[in-house]
């Protein structure tokens, strides 16, 4: 029931930065780029071992993924490339940020860890891998269960 309230409340004020940004004729594209360069201050952050901060860039960089194609839908600027472009770029912050960890335990610092760099190389292949075979699911007749949200929600999870 407050969880449901926070998510009401949070889609309205995402719902008037959409409006917002869509009577600005902002371009969705653009708000992918920002999102990108965002996300990759994320994983520098994480390869600094400044995990605190680095989850909550990465929250503010998955606002501008959230608000790229509800732009473009809103303001009828959906193109195949835009969707390429979101799609391609999507993949580029997630892998960012998984290489952002595995610079943090590949150093050679208290923190290095063998295991934790592969787990991160893991966790980044099966990010790939989860968005791979929901786009080909989404071609045929499948749906993803875990969504590109649900993915950086664990990282963001995983980074207090």
């Amino acid at each position: 029931m407050f969880g449901a309230s926070i998510g009401r409340a949070g889609q309205r004020i995402i719902d008037a930065m959409v409006r917002w940004l869509a009577r600005g004729h902002i371009s969705p594209n653009i708000l992918t780029f920002i999102g990108v360069a965002i996300n990759v201050g994320s994983g520098m952050l994480f390869g600094f071992g400044r995990f605190f901060w680095a989850g909550i860039i990465l929250i503010v960089a998955n606002l501008f993924d959230m608000l790229d194609g509800q732009v473009a839908r809103l303001s009828g600027r959906v193109t195949s490339f835009g969707g390429f472009l979101d799609s391609s770029l999507d993949r580029l912050s997630d892998m960012v940020v998984f290489v952002g960890l595995m610079v943090f335990y590949a150093r050679d610092t208290q923190f290095h860890s063998t295991l934790n760099v592969f787990l991160a190389g893991a966790g980044m292949m099966g990010s790939v891998m989860v968005s791979y075979a929901s786009a080909r699911a989404e071609s045929g007749c499948w749906r993803s269960v875990l969504t590109g949200r649900s993915r950086i929600g664990c990282i963001i999870r995983g980074a207090k």
